[in-house]
């Protein structure tokens, strides 16, 4: 009787349909309709037109059809992503129309358009532009959500929320390009303007809700969300926006390798292990008298979410190893007492990242004291910040050293899941930094074992000397003299024969 029963299970098991999805089909859009591949979601309210004429695919959702923080209700063709795990999509924008018009000045604001990978309207990743509130211009909306309590928050950084980058395209420029990797670490999403220098947008974001970080079986979106009409206060004929698609393709990408190196900053060029991350301000790296000097982009701030806007940074690939440390010896700048020789909130430091609800930074930073009595200016001081995310739940600390400099030592310590951020002045003594935790100073965060990386970065606030913020001063730049890291148990087991 058992071996029955044995022999039934086998042969219902044998009768169970598995379910297949189809293969990702890349389309040029040479011809006059829509290939099979792809499935048509309409916008909410509907009314979204769409076209495939002089090799594009050209779309323009219905007014009122963008939300900032859903998706819900936007227009898009969408199909099967790519199978397997390494791999990219990448699309062509053709002929966004952002110029101001003389005769008809107001568009339509906040369209949204572009790239999207998609489980529901709850998990996804998106590389858009958009236009601003006065219905003219361009900025890149690119974000990623994987809860569903997240939209509802308005950002709230102890949820998994939504990130946005803000910035501003070189202009002028007739394309705009995105893509949108896969790989075993999560999702990584770029941006260009000629399809070969690409600005990483999207620095390995996850979905908290599976055992790989990757979504479950994701589709690929073009979308357009038609945003509202806006007059300027004036009867002036609103325009639409047409999205025009040139094409849509996938690449095999290799499977990312581990690599890390100490370097001492000699150049004249970054060594091979290093990656270098512009900010959506655009900013710049160079090296000067043995140091990396890396100049912050406009409006590259890292407060709360810690990369809604996104700093300029060096990148690389943490050691592999279960305990270590990494510091890095940085020039810090005496800030005199009078005025304001450097920017307000300017900072520089060392980023331990794992995915964007999971990382620890510390830096020195440019900062305000309050003097504590009314109607009294606030003192400019040396100081540092630090803040960690965990499990989506955002902390900070912050310090104020004048008269002293800033310390001259940053340095993150991992052990095993375990990451801290210290600091020193003499490389000898060292200060952990503590946050409060439920009424309880921690040191120490669970932010991930492996799949680490680590970041130089310089961040700055405000704009330029001429954008009339009151704070007006030269940006702070960030000089790293060199990075070493400690391998204090490298996480493979030794035997030794007797």
């Amino acid at each position: 009787m058992r071996f029955s029963r044995r022999v039934l299970s086998i042969c219902i098991l044998s009768s169970l349909v598995v379910p297949t999805f189809a293969a990702f089909q890349a389309d040029e859009f040479d011809g006059t309709s829509l290939g099979s591949q792809w499935t048509f979601v309409d916008s909410n309210p509907a009314g979204t037109t769409t076209t495939v004429a002089d090799g594009k695919f050209q779309m323009s959702a219905a007014a009122g059809s963008d939300h900032y923080f859903f998706v819900d209700t936007q227009a898009a063709i969408q199909q099967d992503a790519p199978a397997g795990t390494n791999w990219e999509v990448v699309t062509k924008l053709d002929d966004f129309d952002f110029d101001p018009d003389t005769t008809s000045p107001v568009k339509r604001r906040f369209i949204r358009t572009g790239l999207q990978l998609w489980q529901d309207n709850d998990h996804f990743v998106t590389m858009s532009i958009l236009t601003p509130a006065n219905g003219r211009g361009i900025d890149t909306a690119n974000f990623w959500q994987f809860d569903p309590n997240s939209a509802a928050s308005n950002n709230n950084n102890n949820l998994w929320g939504v990130l946005d980058i803000f910035g501003w395209p070189p202009r002028p420029f007739s394309s705009l390009y995105m893509k949108i990797q896969s790989t075993p670490r999560g999702y990584r999403g770029y941006m260009s303007t000629d399809g070969t220098d690409w600005l990483e947008c999207l620095t390995i974001v996850k979905n908290p809700e599976t055992s790989n970080g990757l979504m479950i079986n994701p589709k690929v979106r073009l979308f357009q969300a038609g945003g509202f009409y806006f007059d300027g206060g004036t009867s002036i004929t609103q325009k639409g926006i047409i999205s025009k698609f040139d094409y849509v393709r996938s690449n095999p990408i290799p499977n990312p390798t581990v690599a890390y190196a100490d370097d001492e900053f000699d150049g004249p060029d970054l060594n091979s292990n290093w990656q270098f991350n512009t900010g959506i301000g655009v900013g710049s790296m160079g090296f000067n008298a043995g140091n990396l000097v890396i100049t912050a982009g406009i409006y590259t701030d890292l407060w709360g979410n810690g990369g809604r806007q996104q700093p300029t940074y060096v990148f690389q690939d943490a050691p592999s190893a279960s305990k270590y440390t990494l510091t890095a010896h940085v020039a810090p700048t005496q800030m005199a007492a009078e005025g304001f020789p450097y920017e307000l909130w300017n900072g520089y430091g060392l980023w331990l990242w794992h995915d964007q609800s999971n990382w620890i930074y510390i830096m020195n930073q440019r900062r305000d004291q309050d003097p504590g009595a009314p109607d009294t200016p606030w003192t400019p001081v040396n100081g540092l910040e630090a803040a960690v995310k965990v499990g989506g739940k955002f902390y900070d600390k912050n310090y104020n050293f004048f008269p002293n400099e800033a310390p001259a030592y940053l340095r993150v310590s991992k052990d095993g899941n375990n990451a801290e951020v210290q600091y020193s002045y003499d490389q000898t003594n060292w200060t952990p930094v503590t946050f409060n935790v439920n009424s309880v100073q921690t040191s120490q965060f669970a932010i991930g074992a492996d799949n680490l990386q680590i970041r130089l970065f310089s961040k700055r606030v405000f704009g330029d000397a001429n954008d009339g913020d009151g704070r007006d001063a030269p940006p702070m730049d960030g000089n790293f003299d060199w990075l070493h890291a400690n391998i204090i148990d490298s996480g493979v087991d030794t035997w030794e024969l007797y």
